[in-house]
């Protein structure tokens, strides 16, 4: 749930334009690990919603 919770956030300064496409796969992976969250899960929401 923390792991959506941040993703959502993350996808929302993207959309925003507050943090670059860098930054967000940058701190995605980085969350993804803390979560321990494999590459190859699931649950591991790769593709941002670029409004």
């Amino acid at each position: 749930m923390q792991y959506k919770a941040a993703v959502q956030i993350l996808k929302t300064l993207l959309a925003e334009r507050k943090i670059t496409e860098e930054d967000y796969q940058r701190v995605h992976g980085i969350l993804a690990k803390e979560c321990d969250i494999n590459s190859c899960s699931i649950f591991l929401d790769s593709r941002p919603i670029i409004r």
